[in-house]
Parts: structure tokens; C-alpha cells; sequence
């Protein structure tokens, strides 16, 4: 456990500088502020205090489990025996630990005993200005009660008085002298004994917390740090940054279809309120908004901007009213039904001037994610005519298909006695889709072509089926005209599992049924069109 001792500069150029949102400062006396802090603010950074490179990672994240504060902490992971990270603030310069009222933080680990100290960069007399390196004090919650893996655990710092520190080892200090890491003192003790000791009053002042060094496969957060000074109580709220972002199911539909677009809020703290615009291009569908109840309930909330689209723009805006408590997580607020009327692609996307807010009026720092592309697809009819070789018109049904790897199927059958077929309905995309046309009819083989369809309509031109495949195998070979001669001037017979040896249907088997398989022995399905 014992902290490696370095002479720590903030002001050096960080490899790994995180900006956090704060969304409160330091206000009038007795006030209690409530401050959340992610990776858009300016004021908390993690620092690599030992200097290794790639076995470190620092962030913020939801939970782990049900965080103190929030949805999230902050967190520290090391990778090595040789890592160590800190996280922490320069706010509270020149001040007195005497004047210190409450110090606690919460703490997470997966790695019993270690879990993040509370460290504080000291001058044992405020009162003077020097440029001194006086090291660190240092509060390791395994000297003030049992660490344990897996569960969040608070710690009084003070403990009114009896919290345990200790002192970096510093030839230019007496502190450490007084509580060195061996032993441990009071706070009570040490400003008994340094009744001027405090925060340092320069570049070098820091509060923070650290994992390392020799926690290698460390895994720690921190949330719920807690510090009151004169009657103003500060608490840090560490989590991850929140996203509004949009999403849906169905990001292809058809004019006359619908496609739900939800808009999501993700690892949010303490929202009362928000308003946000989503624009879509109002050429290709119609809209409809809606509040979505679930995560931020808006019954009885005064809405200003009522969920209502036109013009391209629909407008959400809700703020809570009392008693009603603030939402935490992730969930969704609000929904938006789109109606196809164009064929074609647009973007949806959250308009600027989106704010977040809580019950202070503090926004709430966010991202916003990138647009959802929808297409929009529209509706073609194909249509054409089959004829079978050897049959003066087709006397049964045959069937054609239209497949797409998108869209369809699309089947019909084309008529006993015209071969006229027609399939309408067929999803298209905005500037045509290619779909395969499937002829087939028994004891014939099929014929295929590759068309592009759009929302003009399509005739096929007319196509006809080659027969003698008696059997029904998709292959005319000696099988076919086996079948076919065995039954050669008599009544027809089954040729295979589903065919026949009367391949022109006219109730006979004779030489206009051989010469069939005869004149296209060898040919498999599918032939050209």
C-alpha cells in the first residue's frame, strides 16, 4: 500500500486530460451544491502520477451496481504493478484542515484491501508562501475499517476527529515525522500538532484520490465525495456523460408505412426538465410526436413545447413540477411516428440549442448523438405474359416470383389459359431495385432474369418455358425420355415423385411428347428469360 512519493505538477501537459461539466460552484454560506461532474468540465482531470504508458485506463462509467449518487462514477483501472493514477481538483487552495467541517467519498474495488486513498497535497503552514514540496497526506480507507470487494462503502474522513492519515515521506516536513505511513495519527492529532496545516496555497495544491502503486488488476471508482468548509457543503457527483440520441426498429418503410423514432436519453443525473427540436425532411413523411411516460413521466407537467411536429420540426419541451423528484438512468422521453409519402433517404437529427436541465437550473452537460438515416421506399407493379413450348396455352397455372435480398418475395400465378401475370405492391427504392424474375410451371423448365423496378411500373417482355423435364428434377436427361417411352402410345404415368410423361397435356403420349426432351436434352433450370 505504501504511495510512491513524487513531486506531482499539475500543471504538466496531461497524456490523459478528462474535462468534466460542473454544474455548480461554490455558492453563499450554508448552502448545499450539488455538483455533477463528467468528461465536459474543466476543473477535475486524472493524472498519471507514476508515468507508465499502456497499462492504465481512467473514465467515467454507469455504476458499478447502484452507485451512490447518480448512475455513474468515476474509475481507475491498472494493468500493472508499476501504474499508478490520480484523480482529483485544485479548488480548496489555502485552505485550513481545521476548518474542515465534513470529508467523506465513496469507494468501490475489486481488489481487497486496496481501494482509492484520499490524498491531499499539504502545507504544514498556510500562513507562510514558499515554494517547497511538502508531499502528500493520505487517507487509505484499509486503516480506518475492512474493505470489502464488490459493494460501495463510504468513508467519514473525520470521523469526528479519529479519521487515521498518515504522511509521505519529506526530508523538508516534520509531518511525516508525526504520522508516518507505520503510524498512522488522527487528524484531532495532527492539527493539534500543525494547528496551520493545510491545502497548499499555489500550483502545486491538489485534493484528489489514487489507485497505485502495486495494485496491479486494480479496478476502483469513486462517487459522493462530500466536503463542507464554513457551512457550504460541496458534493461531487461523478458520472458518465450523458447522451441524447435517436433510434428506431424499422429504418426502411414504404409510403403509407410507419417507422417509430425514439429519442433516448442515456446515463442522465437529476434531470427536472429539457427541450430539444428533431428535424426530418417533410417532403418524404409526415410526423407525429409524442412524451414517452416511462423513464420521465410528464403527467400533470406544464409542456410549453407540446410534442408537436410541422414544418419539418417537432418540438419537445417538460419541466417538472414539485413535488415530483428528479430522473436518473437512461430511458426514453419521447417518440416520433413518421408516415412514408416519398420515396427517398433523409437524416433525422436533434437541432442545436438542446438543453438539459435539473431543478436548480443547471444544464446538465450532454452529447448529442448523429443523425438516424431513414429511407423511405415507395411501391411498383411488374407484369408480362408466359407461354409453355409445345402447348397452345399453358391449360394449368404456373407461378412467377419476384425475390430481392430486401424486399419480398412477391409471387403469383400466370393464368391457365392467357400465361397473363401481374404482381403489384412490390417495395421499390427511390432510385430502383433489382429483383429476380422467376418463371415456373411443371414438367418445364424455369427461366430467370435479373430486372431494375421502380415506382413506374414494369411489362415484362414475354417468355416461354421449355419442356420435357418429366420428372420434375430441373434437368431433361435420358431419365425424362425414359419415362416418356415406357409409356409411349398408351395412357400417361407418373415420371418421378411429381411428374408426368404427357408434357404437353393433351391427354396422349406420343411423339409430340418425346421431341420435347429430345430438342432440349441437357438444358437445366433456370434458362434465360
Amino acid at each position: 500500500m505504501k504511495i510512491t512519493q513524487r513531486l506531482i505538477s499539475i500543471m504538466v501537459v496531461l497524456s490523459l486530460l478528462m474535462s468534466f461539466t460542473l454544474v455548480t460552484s461554490v455558492a453563499a454560506s450554508g448552502v448545499t451544491n450539488n455538483i455533477v461532474v463528467t468528461s465536459a468540465s474543466t476543473d477535475w482531470i486524472f493524472v498519471n502520477d507514476n508515468g507508465t504508458t499502456g497499462d492504465w485506463s481512467t473514465g467515467f462509467e454507469s455504476g458499478p451496481g447502484a452507485a451512490p449518487l447518480g448512475v455513474g462514477s468515476a474509475s481507475i483501472k491498472l494493468n500493472s504493478a508499476g501504474a499508478g493514477i490520480i484523480f482529483g481538483t485544485q479548488k480548496y487552495q489555502g485552505t485550513l484542515l481545521s476548518n474542515i467541517q465534513t470529508l467523506s467519498y465513496s469507494t468501490y474495488t475489486n481488489l481487497s484491501p486496496a481501494a482509492l486513498a484520499f490524498q491531499i497535497n499539504y502545507d504544514p503552514d498556510i500562513t507562510t508562501i514558499e515554494s517547497s514540496w511538502y508531499g502528500r497526506l493520505v487517507y487509505e480507507p484499509y486503516y480506518n475499517g475492512t474493505v470489502v470487494n464488490g459493494t460501495w462503502q463510504t468513508w467519514d474522513m473525520l470521523n469526528g476527529g479519529n479519521g487515521k492519515w498518515w504522511a509521505s515521506l519529506n526530508l523538508k516536513s516534520p509531518v511525516d515525522d508525526t504520522c508516518p505511513q507505520a503510524s498512522p495519527c488522527t487528524l484531532s492529532a495532527l492539527i493539534a500538532a500543525y494547528p496551520n496545516i493545510g491545502i497548499r496555497n499555489d500550483a502545486s495544491s491538489f485534493i484528489l484520490v489514487k489507485a497505485g502503486s502495486n495494485w496491479n488488476g486494480f479496478a476502483g471508482n469513486v462517487d459522493n465525495l462530500t466536503i463542507q468548509i464554513g457551512g457550504n457543503t460541496d458534493i461531487y457527483n461523478f458520472e458518465p456523460l450523458s447522451t441524447l440520441n435517436l433510434g428506431t426498429s424499422t429504418p426502411l418503410f414504404c409510403t403509407g408505412e410507419t417507422s417509430k423514432v425514439k429519442i433516448n436519453l442515456n446515463d442522465i443525473s437529476n434531470l427536472y426538465g429539457y427541450q430539444f427540436e428533431v428535424n426530418y425532411d417533410a417532403t418524404k413523411v409526415s410526423a407525429t410526436g409524442a412524451f414517452d411516460n416511462s423513464f420521465f413521466d410528464t403527467t400533470g407537467d406544464y409542456a410549453p413545447w407540446n410534442a408537436t411536429c410541422s414544418a419539418g420540426t417537432c418540438k419537445f419541451s417538460v419541466s417538472k413540477l414539485a413535488p415530483q423528484t428528479p430522473s436518473n438512468g437512461s430511458g426514453t422521453v419521447a417518440e416520433i411516428n413518421f408516415t412514408g409519402l416519398q420515396a427517398g433517404e433523409f437524416d433525422v437529427t436533434i437541432g442545436a440549442g438542446d438543453i438539459l436541465s435539473d431543478r436548480d437550473a443547471n444544464v446538465i452537460g450532454h452529447t448529442v448523438g448523429g443523425p438516424l438515416r431513414l429511407t423511405v421506399c415507395g411501391f411498383a407493379t411488374a407484369s408480362g405474359v408466359v407461354s409453355l413450348q409445345g402447348r397452345a396455352t399453358p391449360k394449368d397455372a404456373g407461378t412467377v416470383t419476384l425475390t430481392n435480398g430486401t424486399f419480398g418475395p412477391y409471387s403469383t400465378n400466370f393464368d391457365p389459359i392467357t400465361g397473363a401475370w401481374s404482381i403489384s405492391n412490390i417495395k421499390v427504392l427511390a432510385g430502383g431495385t433489382n429483383y429476380t424474375f422467376d418463371a415456373a410451371h411443371g414438367l418445364y423448365l424455369g427461366n430467370r432474369m435479373t430486372q431494375l423496378l421502380t415506382t413506374a411500373g414494369y411489362v415484362a417482355p414475354s417468355t416461354k418455358l421449355k419442356g420435357g423435364d418429366a420428372d420434375n428434377t430441373g434437368l431433361i436427361d435420358v431419365s425424362d425420355i425414359t419415362c416418356i417411352s415406357g409409356s409411349f402410345g398408351a395412357a400417361p404415368v407418373t415420371c418421378g415423385a411429381t411428374g408426368s410423361s404427357d408434357i404437353n397435356a393433351d391427354g396422349l403420349v406420343n411423339i409430340l411428347d418425346l421431341v420435347l426432351p429430345g430438342g432440349n436434352y441437357g438444358l437445366t433450370t433456370p434458362q434465360g428469360w
